[in-house]
């Protein structure tokens, strides 16, 4: 088992074993599901319950700023809004 960090020993195997999730949509039926799959694996090209054809799901990156800096109020001289 590889140790990952400071975890919990189940959370540690978790990490190490884990895979990414693929979510994808059949342009056919409109189904959408995810998919466990290496990074090696070729993506998925038929839905298997239709026929149709699959296409990846992409969703943009969640991204949280903190600290100062990020506003206007923050980086504005004073007297120049």
């Amino acid at each position: 088992m590889r140790v990952i960090g400071r975890h919990p020993p189940d959370l540690r195997y978790h990490l190490a074993s884990a895979m990414p999730t693929y979510e994808y949509v059949c342009k056919r039926c409109g189904k959408r599901f995810d998919v466990s799959q290496s990074f090696s694996e070729k993506p998925l090209r038929t839905h298997e319950e239709c026929g149709g054809e699959l296409q990846k799901v992409f969703h943009p990156a969640g991204i949280i700023f903190k600290g100062s800096g990020f506003y206007v109020t923050d980086s504005a001289k004073k007297g120049e809004e």
